[in-house]
């Protein structure tokens, strides 16, 4: 795991401020330019996640948005792997509350 990335969510969540992946990946020297940087971003942040759902907490990946406002689809399905969500869930509704529960957690 990324332990730059993994403080800058966690900060993400505790201050109820999600970032955008460009910010993410400027912080950690990746250039979302790069198709290679790319995937690596992608990689740290299912890590994180996949770290953080073992461990019985939401998935801190969710701070992480598009300028939709949403995460990118890699999020989703990674959740629908860990089984957080099924087909038939709505992404949105799926995004926000995980989000919230992101921000309940790392407030305490």
């Amino acid at each position: 795991m990324n332990p730059a990335a993994y403080a800058q969510l966690i900060d993400a969540a505790r201050s109820r401020t999600p970032r955008s992946y460009s910010d993410v990946a400027g912080r950690i020297n990746l250039n979302l330019r790069s198709p290679a940087d790319r995937n690596t971003l992608s990689g740290i942040l299912e890590d994180i996640s996949t770290y953080e759902h073992s461990e019985g907490r939401p998935l801190l990946s969710a701070v992480v948005l598009l300028t939709s406002g949403l995460p990118g689809e890699g999020y989703f399905k990674l959740a629908r792997r860990l089984g957080c969500f099924g087909p038939g869930e709505q992404d949105t509704l799926f995004h926000e509350s995980e989000l919230e529960r992101v921000f309940q957690h790392w407030e305490r």
